[in-house]
């Protein structure tokens, strides 16, 4: 049986982007339960603390394997040429970008500036389009700069340790969960 080559180096590019994308989500989530978190201590007991904090990044942990599996798609069904040659810098940029796009509609229904329901749906469809757009020119920008490319790498290269510590953390949180569950109480 004939192995690929090509498979494993394809692996390490999609755990690197997978590490590149758990930053940002589990960052957002970790803020905003930060930003309760006085609400809790008054009201909660320290398990229920724990027990939210967990299922907060067991979400962001299951957002980020979403986003990282759809980037993954994207290089599998485009040709080498467009996508998978610059997997890791482009994979970054276009999952950043839809964490970008997240976070701002996020925020915008956290602090009721979405529209009426009736101009709801064509701000949907010129966000997809802007998304699009912005997207094309990212990508091309990312094949066509390798000084582009690099500062991207240094970038991840950076971020690395910070990320394992949040991926720690998220497997830490699925690990409360289970025990949660599983009827086990404290």
């Amino acid at each position: 049986m004939k192995q690929n080559s090509a498979a494993l180096p394809l692996l390490l590019q999609v755990y690197q982007i997978f590490l590149a994308i758990i930053f940002p989500i589990s960052f957002w989530t970790l803020f905003f339960f930060l930003r309760e978190l006085p609400s809790y201590l008054m009201r909660m007991p320290g398990w229920d603390i724990l027990g939210v904090f967990a299922y907060s990044m067991v979400v962001s942990l299951l957002d980020s394997l979403l986003i990282t599996a759809a980037v993954s798609f994207i290089a599998f069904i485009l040709p080498g040429r467009f996508y998978r040659d610059h997997l890791v810098a482009q994979g970054i940029v276009q999952a950043y970008l839809i964490i970008l796009t997240a976070v701002l509609f996020h925020l915008a229904s956290t602090w009721n500036l979405l529209p009426s329901t009736i101009i709801f749906p064509w701000l949907i469809l010129l966000s997809i389009g802007l998304f699009i757009g912005v997207s094309i020119f990212l990508n091309r920008l990312v094949i066509v700069s390798e000084k582009l490319q690099a500062n991207i790498h240094l970038f991840f290269e950076r971020l690395t340790v910070l990320a394992t510590i949040y991926l720690l953390i998220n497997l830490v949180a699925v690990l409360v969960v289970i025990i949660r569950n599983f009827g086990v109480r404290v």
